[in-house]
This record gives C-alpha cells, structure tokens and sequence, in this order.
C-alpha cells in the first residue's frame, strides 16, 4: 500500500500537471485547436495500435509463467488478466499491474510470489536495457549502446550461473523478442502522434522520444506516470530534439487516445469473461429428470 507521503506527493503531481497542461493551452490556443481538428480515423488507428499490445502482454505473461515454472493459463484467463492488469497499472499507484497479477496467480493457481516477481524483474531488466539503448542509438551514441549491451550480457551470463529461471533459455529469448516488438510497437505509436501535431517529427526522434516514455514508468508516482512523463520528456528536449509545443500536443493526443483504449479494454474484457461464464454453464450437466 503506497504511504501518505507518496499518495501526497502523487496528488501534487497530478495537481501541478492538469495545471501546467490548462495554464500552458491558455497561452497557446493553437495546440487545443491543433487537437480539435484530429481526425476520428487517426484515433481509431491510434487505438488499434494500442490494443495490439494486449496480445504482446499476454506472451510475455507465458514467458512469466514459463520462467517461474508453473502451468499456463488458458487463453481466456491470459487475456483477462492481461487486461484488468493493464487497467489497474494505469489507475493504480507505482506500476500496480505486476502486483495484480501475482495475487491472482497465488490465489487461483498457487504460483509462488517470489518466483513471479523475480521473473517479472527479469521482463522490468529488458525494458529498461532496450528503451536506453534506443535512446542511445537515436541519439547517435551507438558506441555507449553497444557498451552498455556487452556489459549486460556479462552480467546476464554470471547470473544465468546462479539463478535456476534463468536457464530457461526459450523463455528467455522469447521474453526478450516480444519486449523488443512491444518497444518498437511504442515508437510507432509516438511516431503517429508526433507526426500528426508536427509533420517534421523524424522516425528517429520518435524512438528517442518512445525510450524516454518507457524509461518514465520506471517512476511512475501517478496513474499512467501522468506528469513524471510530460517533465522527463521535456527535460530531454536535446536528446530527441522535439519542441516544447509538440511534446504537450502529442501528449494530450496520447493521454485522450489511451482512455479510449482502457474502456475498450474494459469492454472487451467484460464481454469475454460474461462468455466464459455463459460456456461454463451451457457445460454443467444437468440432472435426470425423473419420470
């Protein structure tokens, strides 16, 4: 449970953030006006994309559950969990997914806590590793990215000699492949909305600007880091080289874009978890009827 100092603090963030964002379209009306006229289609797009990545967290949860050693979950409970996790990580303090899904998996299939979190750590490791390195390889600092990647790879190989999970090679690389296309999934996303309030955006600005955005939630204080976010993205500006305007823009586009994409999540696993229900009772034998 988050203390009251972090509930505070996050409260002043969130605060100081709606704040910032009515303060800064009160002096350029432009940018609201540049949000007004987006296209329904572009966030139509813009949601699918969005929702492409449910499939791509539900395989790294097999990863997980590979890694840790324990049975899967069919299809049906994958994607629901996937859900309602994702749900709660962007309304719950600190990242509460992880913590969602590792209560359920104790109480309804005795995965072990600790088994799980370490696994999850291990998902936490390639994200971070992967979103610098494309912040580096944006950047132009490949020779650090290449550094940074032998020197992760010795750590790998001597903790692979102590940790058990860590030999299960095929988990691993999948784990590490479907994190790869998440982060590539995030930059196509930021790239889209960059582009649609700034046509100058490059591709390779937006993966810089997409690592920075992963590397947030690492901070995350407020539901979907809203604020920590905004602040390291424009702390960052001579990395990525996105102009103040653009970033706030793109923002407000993405923030609106994800609520659409959680209701429909929400929907979605409503509908699918009622469904579940109604097959399991269509399958319950019914008793003889006696003459």
């Amino acid at each position: 449970m988050p203390t009251p100092l972090k509930r505070s603090l996050a409260i002043l963030i969130i605060a100081a953030t709606v704040g910032g964002f009515i303060f800064y379209l009160r002096s350029n009306p432009a940018v609201l006006g540049q949000l007004k006229n987006t296209s329904p289609l572009l966030v139509v797009g813009l949601t699918g994309l969005y929702l492409l990545t449910v499939p791509l967290l539900a395989l790294i949860l097999r990863a997980n559950l590979n890694l840790c050693g324990s049975k899967q979950l069919p299809i049906g409970e994958n994607l629901l969990l996937t859900g309602y996790s994702a749900i709660a990580n962007f309304f719950g303090p600190l990242q509460s997914g992880p913590g969602v899904r590792a209560v359920y998996l104790k109480q309804k299939h005795s995965v072990s806590m600790k088994q799980f979190g370490l696994a999850s750590l291990v998902y936490y490791a390639f994200l971070g590793g992967l979103s610098l390195a494309t912040i580096l390889l944006a950047g132009g600092y490949g020779v650090l990215a290449l550094a940074g990647t032998a020197t992760a790879l010795v750590i790998f190989a001597v903790l692979r000699t102590k940790l058990a999970m860590l030999r299960r090679t095929r988990a691993m690389v999948i784990m590490l492949v479907v994190t790869a296309v998440q982060v590539l999934l995030m930059a196509i996303i930021y790239f889209v909305e960059l582009r649609s309030v700034n046509p100058a955006t490059t591709f390779q600005q937006a993966v810089a600007y997409a690592g920075f955005a992963n590397l947030s939630l690492f901070a995350s204080l407020t539901p979907g880091a809203l604020g920590i976010r905004e602040g390291l993205l424009l702390l960052t500006e001579q990395i990525h080289h996105i102009n103040q305007a653009t970033v706030v823009a793109a923002s407000l586009l993405d923030r609106a874009v994800y609520i659409i994409y959680l209701s429909v999540l929400f929907i979605g696993s409503l509908l699918l978890q009622a469904q579940d229900r109604l097959v399991s009772k269509a399958t319950v034998p019914t008793k003889p009827q006696l003459p």
